[in-house]
């Protein structure tokens, strides 16, 4: 007898967070609970941290990006200039 609820709601959960099934899982109801919470849990306690490394990258590699072409450009006039 498989309970559809439960087994489509940990499916859903296993699924969406990309954790995979695994070779152990839990078989009873509240188990499942348990390791679906877990699952939760873990990913909204990195994802805080990961959104602001990511962001601070990205602010970061913008400014290096920004600092080339600026001295791209002065090299490009001095060019011209010369």
């Amino acid at each position: 007898w498989v309970d559809i609820p439960f087994v489509t709601f940990w499916w859903a959960v296993v699924t969406l967070t990309t954790v995979g099934y695994g070779d152990f899982f839990p078989t009873t109801h509240a188990g499942k609970v348990v390791g679906a919470l877990c699952v939760i849990g873990g990913v909204l306690f990195l994802a805080p941290p990961i959104t602001i490394i990511g962001a601070n990258f990205a602010s970061e590699y913008d400014a290096v990006r920004a600092e080339n072409a600026r001295k791209l450009m002065e090299d490009r006039q001095k060019r011209v200039q010369a």
